[in-house]
Formats: C-alpha cells, structure tokens, sequence
C-alpha cells in the first residue's frame, strides 16, 4: 500500500526551521494524533483465526483486536541478510528507542526535522490506528514534513525498476530457507502463492528502453550534484543547501573553498567534496552538468569546459581583455588534448574502472547476484563484467533477428527511417474530423469526469460565473474497466 496523502487542516511545515517553539508544539500535536507505535496490550492473548480475516463490521473489543492485530503483521520480528540486513545494520532501523511521548527532533545528517512517535515496543512500526484496523494488514505512514523527503519518496517510485518473476521452484525454495521444520504445508503454499503475486514480470517500456541501446542507471549509493551553465545563480534543490541562512549555488561554493584546494579544479571539487562542510565523501558523487554543450556550439563549449576544468577564483581572470576568446584559454590549457579529461562529462570521472567495480560490488552486496539487466547497466568502454550468456543462448543463436525485416522494405532503407516520422508529419493534411455520438451508457464516475472536462471548456470560453470555483484536475486510477478518480480544486 504506497500512497501520498494531502490531509485537509494539516499545519504547514515548509518553514519548521524557522518556526516558534509554540509553532513546533502545534505541528507535534497534529501528528501525534495520527501517527504512533504504541501497542495498548503487548500480552494480549492470539486470537483462534488470524486477525486479518475478521470483518470490520463484526468487531466487539476495537483496542484488543488492535493489538492483537499490531502483534500480528506490524512488528519487524525477524532480521536476515536476504531481506534487511545491509552492512551488519538493519536498513529499517530496528530495534528502536522507546519513548513515552512523540518528539520533532533535527537530524544532523540531512539537515531537517524528523517526526518520532511514541514508542512501547523497539520492533513496532509506525501506524494509523484507524487505517491499519480498516485496512487489516500491515502498514507504514510517515509524516511529510520536507521537501527532500517528499522529493525522493516520489523519485523512488516512479524510477522503481520491474523485474522477472522467478520460477515456482526458485520462489519455493527461497521460502523454504525462512521456514522451520515443523511448519505447515499450508502456510508455505500459502506464501508461494503471496511472494508469485508479489512479483513483477519487465514490463515493455524497459525492453524497449533496454533494445534502443538506452543505460539503466544504478547510482550505487552515490549523491547526485546538479550543476547549470545557463544561469550561475541557479540553486540547485539540495537537502544539504536547503536549510542554510545563505543560499549559495555550486559556483559560489566553489569561489569560497578552503586554500588546501586551492589548485582543485571545479569539476574534481565537486565530485570528490562535500562542499557544505569540504570533507571528501566516501563514494565519489555524479555529476548533471546542464546544458551539455557540444564543440560545435563555440565559445560557450569552450567556457563550460574552462570553469569545470581549470582552477579559478573569478571567472574574469581567463580572460583578460576584450579580443581574447575562451576557446584560446581551452586549447592554450590542455583541456582539448588529454582524451580522459575530455572524457569526464560522460562517465562521471576519470577511475571509471573503480567506479565500475564499486557498482558491482554494491549490486552484490544488495542482491547477492548479478542478474542479466544490471550487468548491463554498467556497461562502459574499460568496466570489468562478469561473464554472462546473454545473447550466446541457444535460442538467441537460432533466432533469426533479420526476420522483421520483410515487414519494413516497403518504406525503403534505414536512412529512410531515421526521418520516416518528420516526413509523415509534413505529408499529412490537416483536417477536421467529426465522430458520431456512439450509444454508450457512461457509469456515474465516467459521467462526472464528462461533466467536469465540458465545465472546464466552458470556463476557457468565458461561460461561466467563478471559474475559481471550478474543479482543475481530475486524477484517475485503475484499470480493467474500473477507474476511481479524485477531483484537486
């Protein structure tokens, strides 16, 4: 159950840095009534059927069923290297701190407050106490109270990548090593079938994206910097830059760095520092240098290479009179020369090899082995690959891959098809199509959206009264015919 949820009434926590104590008591007390992990009675007795199977409606004794719930599907009872445990530590944080009342507290790490709720068992998670007795299985709800942490829950989401479902026999197997010997057969079936459903086959979009040659990307723990050419008093959105007094961009930093580094150039800087507290990082961080110009768009090619490359204070000491171009700094320094310097803005550094084998080491470390796609992912000109048959299957070897190509010798060559869709473009004639009103009964919720969108156009046309009033976005949801949506003012 993945979700993000806008609560009407919620305080506003955009500015909780700079907010009164009184303030920050108000937003604890918001939150603390919804979130805890507080179980009423750790001791209840097990029920005789299982927790999850009773009907909501049927409930008596709401606070025992809730424990006996939480007891049930809310408690991390059980650490291993397949599931949590990364580096010796458990990635979900557990066992944790017990408290007796919630607390805001700043995390030093990122810069920003976090929500702690209150806590009578070290191995509870966090919960809803309405939500999780009406959803009856188990659940984890956080509030949302930085840019950051809404920013990446909604990155790993949506950059989530699908994999191949395994065989029954694999998926049987891997549940039989978390089993006891005394276990029912029921109940591995019964998590056969829920691990075979809970797996997801590569969906078409990743093929395509896999055959057209295009790099599935694994950051490796590694930080993403964002650095822009087209205005140097851009401000990236950074966690670490978020909650400083003086918003300084990438450029700014760079200017003010300590005199050790004095003869570090910007683009080494960068990937090798933290440049809040200018200590080198444990994995190099990868760079997103916009735009990314190429030679043939002239000076400012050469003057992006200049700042990234060349040690600098001022931007004004390269050039020094009016006549002088940054293509002469360019060629005068080297940069154009040395192939691996030339080579940086590509692969993220110049120890690509050691970065290549950091990628992998951290693949087997998360995964214990190597599947077919992340190989190659970390495909590059000098990285060290494990040997894979990929491609030298049997069924690869007697496939005939030139086959399809009957279907297309129709529209000519390759060249043909490198401008096949511009030229369809420009051969098509604009023209006015009109559809007859088919005979179809709309449900309720397809009648309203209907009825919306026409609103909607009248309200662009001038027809209506308060077009403030009016409904702006439909979200819609579902699949198979069944849709719900929700309607954002």
């Amino acid at each position: 159950m993945h979700g993000v949820f806008w609560v009407d009434g919620a305080p506003d926590v955009s500015k909780l840095e700079s907010e009164s104590e009184e303030k920050l008591s108000e937003v604890l007390d918001y939150f603390s009534g919804l979130i805890c992990a507080v179980n009423p009675n750790p001791d209840v007795a097990s029920p005789d059927s299982h927790p999850c199977r009773r009907d909501y409606n049927l409930i008596t004794d709401f606070e025992e069923d809730l424990s006996q719930l939480l007891n049930e599907v809310q408690r991390h009872t059980r650490c291993s290297p397949r599931y949590c445990i990364r580096n010796n530590k458990c990635r979900y944080k557990f066992p944790r701190e017990m408290q007796e009342n919630s607390t805001l507290q700043k995390n030093e790490e990122k810069q920003e407050f976090e929500f702690l709720p209150a806590r009578n068992d070290p191995l509870l998670n966090k919960f809803n106490k309405f939500m999780i007795q009406l959803w009856r299985a188990n659940m984890d709800i956080s509030p949302v109270i930085s840019k950051r942490a809404l920013v990446a829950y909604l990155t790993k989401y949506i950059s989530k990548c699908e994999v191949s479902s395994p065989a029954y026999e694999s998926i049987l197997q891997s549940i039989m090593k978390t089993v006891d010997e005394d276990t029912q057969a029921k109940k591995v079936i019964q998590k056969l079938y829920m691990k075979s459903c809970a797996e997801r086959d590569i969906s078409a979009q990743e093929v395509c994206h896999s055959l057209s040659g295009c790099k599935l990307y694994n950051a490796g723990g590694r930080k993403f910097i964002n650095i822009s050419f087209s205005k140097l008093e851009w401000v990236p959105i950074d966690n670490e830059d978020e909650h400083e007094n003086s918003k300084q961009n990438v450029f700014e930093k760079y200017k003010n760095r300590p005199e050790n580094l004095e003869d570090m150039s910007l683009h080494k800087c960068v990937r090798k520092y933290n440049m809040r507290t200018w200590t080198k990082v444990k994995k190099e961080n990868i760079l997103c240098i916009y735009p990314s110009y190429k030679k043939e768009n002239g000076e400012i090619f050469f003057r992006q290479q200049c700042l990234l490359h060349l040690p600098w204070r001022e931007e004004t000491q390269f050039i020094t009179n009016d006549n002088e171009e940054w293509e002469h700094v360019y060629l005068a320094s080297g940069i154009g020369t040395d192939h691996e310097q030339r080579q940086l803005d590509f692969n993220g550094g110049e120890d690509e090899d050691e970065q290549c084998d950091d990628d992998l080491d951290y693949i087997n470390d998360d995964d214990g082995e190597i599947e077919e796609w992340m190989a190659a992912s970390m495909l590059g000109p000098r990285c060290k690959l494990p040997n894979i048959d990929l491609g030298n299957r049997q069924e690869d070897l007697e496939y005939d891959w030139t086959k399809s190509y009957d279907n297309y010798k129709q529209y000519g060559s390759i060249n043909v098809f490198a401008g096949f869709i511009e030229t369809k473009k420009k051969d098509e004639v604009n023209t006015i199509k009109t559809t007859k009103n088919m005979n179809v009964k709309l449900s309720r919720e397809q009648q309203m959206v209907i009825n919306t969108v026409k609103e909607q156009i009248r309200a662009l046309q001038g027809n209506i009264d308060k077009p403030e009033d009016m409904v702006k976005r439909i979200i819609v949801q579902g699949k198979a015919g069944t849709f719900h949506f929700s309607l954002i003012l």
